[in-house]
């Protein structure tokens, strides 16, 4: 089957309504004159040039005509197969005309690169505008902008053996039917500008992309870029081959390393890299996949201000900086405040330990001092030896005389210690004896009291009780009075006896048979209330069972929550709002659906992908709509993003996912144990998710690999899913010639969502069955039971009119009974009623009583008053002997104070007079050895002296010791010493840790200073940044805003740009909002939430938005229209041609395997054919545009 070459359509076609180059028309227009001149003008184009044909080495011929049909430059063809039929020969036929009309003034707005730049740096920071402008690129006379794509070449790549593209300046629309290599041309790009080929989507390395079976087996991509103004096209190569993962590289023919082109590539400003600017085929879904902050960061590396990302990464670089510095600042702050709070605690102590080190210093001092004079005294005593020998007698006597009163002192006070402390002992005694009857006295008191207020209410009561005494007498006199008048005039008897007792044997006979048949009722009431009691248990039982197996169905709900906490959310509310629903929302497979059979788990698993896993599925449309407003609709919010959450919800009217491929016999004959939806339990409600959606009624399942031929069974299903053993077999078929079956394979995994055993859907539902079937059982029983009630309220009735009748007769009974008795009860009554008059008259007269109770009174208070006063006397005693034992025990504590005082001193006093008697005996013998001792004083002080430490030393040698005697000195030593004793000591490890914090916070203060100081600088220099970039950015988004929201308008939709701040602007966002429909909110744009095309549309919409502001000097889209209505894809093409088309526009790709008729059409755009297949023909077939015109003139007849 022979592919037929297709032509292009370029500017030639364009009809001329006026002077203005921008007018668009259908491509299906007729030609003018204007344009046919156009055309002519066109045909002298360097791009259209012929070239002359080559002979392949096969002998075959390959042709790329331009629009005249000119042969151009030959490809070579590949040889032939084994059959000697040609193998799949590809050729590319790529038609391009100039476009060089609207070029006029291009130059006009292009500035010099270097030249801004420069002007940016030296410009200050007010004068710098950082708004964003529609970008002017620099273009050349022949309309490309520096790093715009003039030329490709390809050979031995994906479907091309050896093929050159010219693209123009502006719009590239890239047409061609599925699979003639529309998507190589985005690849090629990538990878020829050495990029990495996993932004494509594809292939991860870089020999996939060697063209199957080509001689010799490299491949070689040549783009030519346009170069700066005024210097040459950079023309870069790579070279590489299918049998290794490294590449060469040239530029402009030199050989040159990956770097060397990645600079170059980066020189002149093209990315790839990014989806904004270079959206191949398999990664539009990204675009909507990627998330708010990939976004942000994109679109601030295709448009606006150039330095936008690195200001950006600054902010992200200093907010870190920020934080870490503010952080520190305020450790050390608070380590400075804890660190001077420290000190200023032990501040007190530290002044404590100086002055005890003063209190050292002076007592050392005065102790050296003591053997100067001790040496100047000695040098005195021995020239006058004798003569206190005689003083130290006459102060020997007179200390003795001293001592004999001190001691008289001594026992005087002792006495009185003693007296007065027996004395105190009395006054205690005599305490500890009136103490108890202080509290008799009290307690006399308090009962006195106590009765005197209970005599002063029974006087109170007396009058009462007077007053009804007299009541009652007068009430008992008219019951004498009626009782004796009814005793004369007795009534007569009411009826004979017989009638009454004939009427009591009837009832009696009635009441025992009414009394029967209640109590048959009670029996049969109390049987119909054990088997309530039975029926109650039941229900009790069935929902406890039910009760055990929704536990598993919450566990289940726990692990679904651990990897998506959005659906474990919605099925939480759900669970409390159930009732607003007509038909119950079935939760997530993950939940509701189980195998029992674990052998067949992880093979019905792999068969869902998350999505599916993750799916609410609605029963009517009405529920599907209630359920998107309360769930993706509402505010409620994500805990870890602070988010509002989103899940997946399905509803079809009628799902149908067709018929299985086979019936059980062929099932069983191909060796499958049966469909994936024969091993599930789950609810009626998402059988028709689980078979429109995933198929599983249409996936055989076995689990003996070995019974299963793939290859059999690939032909019989023609496409679809099998699963056999641990492998999944996925069969498809080619789209293209025989449409040949194949097929590709992929491990089952272990199953981790339904590993859980435990209870199924299904028995979930048989459980409240059981529960529903118990229910209406104890209804049942409850129903009989209230029946026996009523007719039990029938009996209970009937008893009580009899016992009504009963009591009537007994009436009779009574009143026959009264009025034969009559006489005689009334004469018993009259007695009774005398006798109670009588004790009534015969009480005490009230005056007696109150006359009694007024004696009593007055006993009681004299008795009161009498232990009151006996009460105080008592209480004086107490103060008093409590006051003398005070005075005593005071007076006591000051005579054992001066015994103390004055035994310290007899002591101190003895000591002096045996230090005189010695001093008397030992100075003979002292007197001759002075001359000797004298001298030896001398050395030691001298030694003394050498051994002080030096503060010590200079202040005995400054000061004048003249006058120093050695009671003066031990007075002094004594003084300094009881102040020592009095000033604690400190630890000196306090004072050296106030010493070194006293250090530290000196350091402390200037690292603090510092810290300060940086953070300052961190701040203004985030808030420079922050000042160019915040501006740009917003100008940007408020630019790419307006389109975007005036291109959805446009499509009668509504959309929206929103830009989400943070305090980390690591964490900024930029949000795509969609809405399609009028009854919906806007929406963010994700990968899950829109349809495909809707997902198309927002992209291209936001990416054309974008195109005023890129940087980039070419832009990208494979096959964006796919999925899209025709009146999406209609309005969508009119503003990219609008848009790409301007003379500021740089240069863009569209590639599309399909277009509308009558799209509009513009100078400016150039049209690439794909024209690539098998069996191209090797002559040449005419010229293109004699077909176009042949075609457009009978479409105009």
């Amino acid at each position: 089957m022979a592919r037929r070459v297709t032509s292009d359509n370029d500017s030639d076609d364009e009809p001329q309504a006026g002077p203005s180059n921008s007018k668009r028309t259908p491509l299906r227009s007729a030609r003018t004159p204007a344009a046919q001149a156009d055309r002519d003008h066109d045909d002298d184009d360097p791009n259209g040039e012929d070239e002359e044909s080559t002979d392949s080495p096969h002998g075959r011929k390959r042709a790329r005509l331009d629009v005249e049909g000119r042969s151009a430059k030959l490809g070579k063809s590949s040889g032939a197969d084994s059959g000697g039929r040609n193998r799949s020969t590809r050729a590319s036929t790529v038609a391009s005309a100039a476009d060089d009309e609207g070029q006029e003034g291009e130059n006009d707005g292009a500035a010099d690169e270097d030249g801004d730049d420069q002007d940016g740096e030296n410009g200050s920071e007010e004068e710098e505008d950082f708004r964003p402008q529609v970008v002017t690129q620099p273009r050349d006379k022949d309309g490309y902008v520096p790093g715009s794509i003039v030329r490709m070449k390809l050979k031995n790549f994906l479907t091309y053996d050896d093929a050159e593209f010219r693209p123009g300046p502006y719009l590239n629309m890239v047409i061609g039917p599925n699979g003639t290599g529309k998507s190589s041309i985005a690849c090629a790009i990538c990878l020829g500008l050495a990029f990495s080929p996993k932004l494509l989507g594809r292939a991860s390395e870089i020999q996939s992309f060697v063209k199957l079976g080509a001689k010799p087996d490299q491949a070689e991509i040549e783009i030519e870029l346009k170069g700066s103004a005024g210097k040459k096209n950079v023309v870069i190569q790579r070279i590489f081959k299918a049998t290794s993962k490294s590449s060469d590289y040239k530029i402009n023919g030199k050989a040159a390393k990956e770097k060397d082109v990645v600079d170059k590539v980066r020189t002149l400003g093209v990315r790839v890299d990014n989806l904004c600017s270079f959206l191949p085929q398999d990664r539009v879904a990204d675009f909507a996949a990627m998330n708010s902050m990939q976004l942000l960061r994109a679109t601030q590396e295709a448009a606006g201000h150039q330095n936008l990302v690195g200001w950006h990464d600054e902010l992200i670089g200093l907010s870190k900086s920020q934080k870490e510095a503010n952080t520190n600042y305020n450790e050390t702050l608070t380590k400075l405040q804890h660190e001077r709070q420290q000190n200023e605690r032990i501040k007190t102590e530290v002044e404590k330990f100086q002055q005890r080190q003063q209190l050292i210093d002076e007592l050392a001092y005065w102790e050296a001092v003591v053997p100067w004079v001790e040496y100047g005294e000695a040098h005195k005593a021995f020239f006058k030896e004798k003569e206190l020998l005689r003083e130290a007698k006459a102060t020997f006597n007179e200390l003795l005389a001293r001592q004999h009163p001190l001691l008289e002192l001594v026992n005087m006070w002792e006495k009185n210690s003693t007296k007065l402390s027996k004395k105190y002992d009395e006054h205690q005694a005599e305490l500890k004896k009136l103490k108890p009857r202080l509290a008799q006295l009290l307690k006399s008191y308090t009962e006195a009291e106590d009765k005197t207020d209970n005599i002063q209410i029974n006087l109170d009561k007396l009058e009462k009780q007077e007053a009804r005494r007299k009541e009652e007498i007068a009430a008992l006199n008219k019951a004498i009075e009626k009782l004796e008048g009814e005793i004369r005039n007795p009534p007569a008897l009411p009826e004979p006896r017989a009638n009454i007792d004939a009427d009591t044997e009837a009832i009696n006979h009635a009441l025992t048979a009414a009394r029967d048949a209640q109590y048959e009722v009670k029996q049969a009431l109390d049987a119909l209330m054990a088997e309530c009691g039975r029926a109650d248990n039941g229900v009790k039982v069935a929902e406890r069972e039910h009760h055990e197996l929704t536990q598993v169905t919450q566990r289940r709900l726990q692990n679904l929550g651990k990897w998506d906490l959005a659906s474990a959310m919605a099925a939480k509310w759900l669970e409390e709002n159930a009732g607003k629903f007509r038909l119950p929302i079935i939760l997530p497979p993950a939940v509701s659906v189980s195998v029992p059979d674990h052998r067949y788990q992880a093979a019905i698993e792999s068969c869902f992908s998350v999505n599916h896993m993750k799916t609410f599925v609605a029963q009517t449309q009405e529920d599907y709509d209630m359920f998107n407003e309360c769930i993706n609709s509402s505010s409620i919010m994500d805990p870890r993003t602070n988010k509002p959450i989103r899940v997946n919800v399905w509803y079809r009217p009628n799902p149908d996912g067709g018929p299985p491929p086979f019936d059980p016999s062929q099932l069983a004959s191909l060796g499958f144990d049966g469909y994936a939806m024969d091993k599930i339990d789950c609810p009626d409600g998402i059988k028709g998710f689980l078979a429109s959606e995933i198929g599983l009624h249409r996936t055989p399942i076995a689990l003996d690999e070995r019974r299963i031929s793939s290859d059999a069974t690939m032909q019989a299903i023609g496409r679809g899913i099998f699963i056999a053993g641990r492998t999944k077999y996925t069969v498809q078929r080619s789209q293209y010639g025989q449409k040949l079956a194949f097929m590709s394979t992929n491990p089952v995994r272990d199953a981790r969502t339904f590993k859980d055993t435990s209870a199924s859907p299904a028995e979930i539902q048989e459980a409240e069955i059981k529960i529903h079937k118990a229910r209406e059982e104890f209804a049942r029983v409850r129903g009989r039971y209230e029946l026996q009630q009523q007719l039990l309220k029938e009996k209970d009735s009937d008893m009580r009119r009899l016992g009504a009748e009963k009591t009537a007769i007994d009436k009779r009974e009574a009143e026959f009974q009264k009025a034969s008795g009559y006489v005689a009860g009334h004469q018993v009554k009259l007695e009774a009623k005398k006798t109670h008059l009588s004790d009534l008259l015969n009480m005490p007269s009230v005056a007696q009583q109150k006359s009694k109770l007024r004696k009593d009174y007055v006993v009681t208070l004299q008795t009161r008053n009498k232990h009151l006063q006996a009460y105080n006397e008592t209480f004086n005693k107490i103060m008093l002997h409590q006051h003398q034992a005070t005075s005593t025990a005071l007076q006591q504590i000051q005579a054992s104070v001066n015994s103390t005082h004055l035994k310290g001193m007899n002591t101190r006093q003895e000591a002096r007079i045996h230090a005189a008697s010695e001093d008397f005996k030992q100075r003979k013998e002292r007197q001759d050895a002075e001359k000797v001792r004298l001298g030896q004083m001398k050395q030691t002080v001298t030694e003394q002296m050498l051994a002080l430490p030096d503060n010590i030393r200079a202040r005995f040698d400054a000061e004048n010791k003249e006058g120093y005697t050695s009671a003066y000195v031990q007075e002094q030593i004594e003084t300094f010493r009881a102040d020592l004793e009095m000033n604690f000591a400190v630890n000196g490890h306090v004072v050296e840790q106030y010493r070194r914090r006293e250090q530290a916070i000196k350091t402390l203060v200037t690292k603090e200073a510092q810290l300060k100081k940086n953070l300052d600088r961190i701040d203004n220099t985030v808030a420079k940044i922050r000042a160019k970039w915040y501006p740009a950015l917003k100008g940007l988004v408020q630019g790419i805003g307006e389109r975007f929201s005036a291109a959805f308008d446009r499509m009668g939709c509504a959309g929206e740009i929103r830009v989400s701040e943070t305090e980390d602007y690591a964490t900024w966002t930029l949000d795509i909002l969609v809405k399609f429909r009028s009854s919906e909110r806007l929406q963010q744009l994700t990968a899950s939430r829109q349809s495909g095309g809707e997902r198309s549309l927002s992209t291209i919409l936001y990416l054309m938005s974008l195109t005023e502001y890129a940087r980039a000097p070419f832009s990208l889209v494979d096959e964006i229209n796919q999925g899209m209505d025709k009146r999406a894809e209609r309005a969508v093409h009119d503003q990219l041609v609008e848009t790409t088309c301007r003379g500021d526009a740089g240069q863009y790709f569209l590639i599309t395997p399909k277009l509308l008729p009558d799209l509009t059409y513009h100078r400016r755009m150039r049209i690439l054919c794909i024209n690539n297949g098998d069996w191209l023909p090797e002559e040449r077939i005419g010229s293109l545009r004699s077909l176009l015109d042949n075609y457009v003139a009978n479409t105009a007849a």
